[in-house]
């Protein structure tokens, strides 16, 4: 499938991060393996374990992808739906983005860059590029096609990365409320 080829990016890095957790893991006795790997019931790790100001970096670059995404759609689809779908992720990725911000601030957590938000970021500035070259109905499906896959893949990371990892009750009640927004969007 093409359209997860584009998107491989985002998942390589969350993969590539897992990996090295699993291999620490897999070296270090169970007790002893700290910080370094989510798990589940069956003591397989989930995904890489990222601190909170990771996770603020991660939801940032996250939504400034979606956002410049839909700048780009606004810029070069005609088409009423396309573009009424390309407000609608930046006003909701926006919205997001300031709700984050504010509680990082009031919570004292500063963003920390990391591979994964710069993975984000890079994959999705290489997209931007692919489909703005594009025109009419083959811009209009290319860029649906990649909000398909980018919040898949957005979900993906909430569901093996950021809520396994997350620590602070305020900022995981964000991400909790978040995710279904995420999700609705795919509808």
């Amino acid at each position: 499938m093409p359209i997860l080829r584009r998107g491989t990016p985002l998942l390589l890095a969350l993969s590539l991060a897992a990996c090295t957790a699993a291999d620490d893991a897999a070296e270090t006795p169970r007790a002893a393996a700290g910080p370094d790997s989510a798990t589940v019931e069956s003591d397989k790790p989930v995904g890489p374990r990222v601190t909170d100001a990771d996770i603020v970096a991660i939801v940032a670059a996250a939504n400034d992808a979606d956002i410049r995404n839909a700048a780009v759609a606004r810029e070069h689809s005609r088409e009423a739906v396309v573009l009424e779908f390309a407000q609608t992720m930046a006003d909701a990725h926006t919205a997001v983005n300031g709700q984050a911000t504010a509680l990082a601030t009031r919570l004292g957590v500063t963003a920390r860059e990391n591979e994964i938000s710069a993975g984000i970021a890079r994959a999705q500035e290489l997209e931007r590029t692919r489909i703005a070259a594009l025109s009419g109905a083959e811009f209009d499906r290319a860029y649906l096609d990649n909000e398909v896959a980018y919040h898949m893949q957005v979900i993906d990371a909430f569901d093996q990365v950021l809520l396994p990892s997350v620590t602070n009750p305020e900022l995981k009640t964000l991400l909790e409320q978040t995710r279904p927004a995420v999700a609705a969007h795919l509808q």
